[in-house]
């Protein structure tokens, strides 16, 4: 599983360690969950009879304490890179790209058609373009703003490398939409616009990585570029009306994966980035956060999101033996501050957190085995998410169902 692990990574970076105090998510998780202990006798107060006769109590006002986020990482400029745009399906592997929708929305019979025209195929293509529109729309938001806010050549470095790794996720959940043929001209449309916006990034790249250059030199097409994609969640709302489809807001759904013999769903919101050999879903734009920081460790880089990961044993293989690999599977995500025995679509599985309190950032790993195969289910996640990843976490563990034999 070691070797398979190290082998399957996206591989372009090596993580990086750290020794780190313990989880805010673990800490908030516990505390839900655990109850209060009663106060010891010198800790308990009686009151006087003056203060019970008050009929106003008088309270002391909590200041809430603002988050504050760890310092951007510093990067190599000199190395600065945009990943490549995949829009089409045939880069992404073929088999293994299903979802099944948990509601659609309602078509909206157009003049002449029947009750059984093609609308509910529109209403599907609609619903799956929709997290994907906005999170296009809140990543090109986000960029551009950190790109005027800029103060030198490092932030806007830092401004490059965060919107090439985020659009380089959004081209390829756009290669796993289900097509139809009306909706493959408005595809083309979006796919060309990211292509675009990625050569913006890349020459852009460049520049930064020419000291002597001006980075800003490419303002004006940047606008230019922005404009189409900040454009589009109108663009889906004509389309939708013309295809005789009322909009509807994110559906969850039921992601579905033949190769790893695995389904489970998601909330709405979540998108499908990958579906082939192993299976991504990055989270909905609020709980992004839009820098370097937010991508994740150097070995994740994938912002808040979801991997499902399936390794065949080279041997007979029990859950001890993989909770014994774990640790130094993912020492360099973290240490880790928390273990924990959960079920796992119905069978044994652990869960432990990994903490890298340099950038504020907490992986989730939950882990089974089945048959012939360990199962991992990783989710990264800022600070800024809080517990709710541990929430986030039990909700795609608990509905897992595996197809297989």
């Amino acid at each position: 599983l070691a070797a398979a692990v190290g082998c399957s990574s996206d591989g372009d970076d090596e993580p990086r360690a750290s020794p780190l105090p313990a989880s805010t998510v673990v800490q908030a998780t516990r505390a839900a969950s655990s109850p209060t202990p009663a106060p010891t006798p010198t800790q308990r107060a009686t009151p006087s009879p003056s203060a019970a006769l008050r009929a106003t109590p008088t309270t002391t006002p909590i200041t809430p304490v603002p988050f504050s986020p760890p310092p951007e990482p510093p990067i190599d400029i000199a190395l600065l890179t945009v990943p490549v745009c995949r829009t089409t399906a045939v880069n992404s592997g073929g088999a293994g790209f299903g979802t099944i929708p948990h509601a659609t929305p309602t078509p909206i019979p157009g003049p002449g058609s029947s009750a059984v025209s093609p609308g509910a195929e529109a209403a599907e293509f609609v619903t799956a373009l929709k997290p994907l529109m906005e999170a296009i729309v809140a990543a090109t938001a986000a960029a551009d703003r950190a790109w005027w806010d800029a103060k030198g050549r490092d932030d806007l470095a830092r401004a490059v490398l965060f919107e090439g790794r985020r659009l380089s996720q959004l081209c390829s959940a756009l290669s796993v939409v289900p097509l139809t043929t009306d909706g493959k001209p408005f595809v083309d449309a979006v796919a060309a616009n990211l292509n675009v916006r990625r050569d913006l990034l890349s020459a852009t790249a460049e520049l930064a990585r020419d000291e002597s250059s001006d980075m800003r030199s490419l303002d004006a097409d940047r606008t230019d570029s922005s404009t189409p994609l900040s454009d589009l969640g109108r663009k889906l709302d004509v389309f939708a009306g013309q295809a005789g489809v009322m909009l509807v807001q994110s559906a969850p759904f039921t992601a579905v994966n033949p190769l790893l013999a695995v389904r489970f769903d998601a909330p709405a919101g979540w998108l499908i980035v990958r579906n082939g050999i192993d299976i991504v879903l990055s989270a909905p734009a609020e709980q992004q956060v839009y820098s370097v920081r937010g991508l994740g460790p150097d070995a994740w880089k994938l912002g808040t999101a979801l991997r499902v990961r399936r390794f065949r044993n080279s041997e007979s293989t029990e859950l001890s033996d993989t909770a014994t690999t774990l640790d130094a599977l993912y020492v360099r995500y973290g240490d880790r501050v928390d273990d924990q025995a959960i079920r796992f679509g119905g069978i044994d599985g652990i869960l432990r957190i990994y903490r890298d309190a340099d950038r504020g950032w907490n992986t989730l790993v939950a882990a089974t085995v089945r048959n012939d195969s360990t199962y991992l289910f990783e989710l990264g996640c800022p600070d800024e998410v809080g517990s709710g990843c541990a929430s986030t976490m039990d909700r795609f563990v608990e509905s897992v169902e595996f197809t297989g034999g």
